[in-house]
């Protein structure tokens, strides 16, 4: 096997090795990479900008589709199911009403104003508990509405508000939130 020769690398060699007029290519070659990291940098942050936009775009338009299906749900609740438990509820919460007046007016008449639609519900209901209240009718009361006379005051009941109320909100947050997400 033959012998391995290897170039001396004197103190000459090394001296040369590092040579001024090199500098300024260095120095170029530097600068030009420091501009391509920082159009690489910019270039990057630019592609997350436009992800993180594209995302909330996405999500708005997610929000928007949620809400145009949910919103003809409600309109039934509120339009079909609410006037139907608020029909079927009407005269047990008005003998609560009544049961919660006797607590404090014991020695009061009441006298308890309907539509007069609601009379014979109510009458019904009422047979069943141990309550003094003279029943009246009120074409001036709506139709699942009350007032009951304490001798002190009056107590009001209106569940036809209350529905229209909820009404009135769900299309107020449906409008709200269709304007919201068309405007992003």
């Amino acid at each position: 096997m033959a012998a391995l020769s290897l170039p001396d690398f004197g103190e000459r060699d090394v001296e040369t090795a590092y040579d001024e007029t090199r500098l300024p290519g260095y120095a170029a070659g530097f600068a030009a990479a420091k501009v391509a990291a920082e159009a690489a940098q910019a270039a990057l942050a630019a592609d997350l900008v436009q992800s993180i936009q594209d995302h909330q775009f996405g999500f708005a338009e997610a929000q928007r589709a949620l809400f145009m299906q949910l919103e003809p749900l409600f309109q039934a609740i509120v339009e079909q199911v609410l006037p139907v438990l608020v029909d079927a509820a009407f005269a047990e919460r008005v003998t609560a009403m009544l049961t919660d007046a006797t607590k404090t007016h014991l020695d009061t008449p009441l006298v308890l104003q309907v539509h007069p639609s609601q009379i014979p519900g109510v009458s019904a209901v009422l047979s069943r508990h141990p309550i003094d209240v003279t029943v009246t009718p009120d074409p001036d009361c709506a139709p699942h509405a009350a007032k009951l006379g304490t001798g002190t005051g009056v107590i009001n009941l209106d569940l036809s508000r209350l529905v229209t109320e909820i009404g009135q909100l769900c299309d107020d947050f449906f409008s709200l939130a269709n304007e919201r997400t068309a405007h992003g």
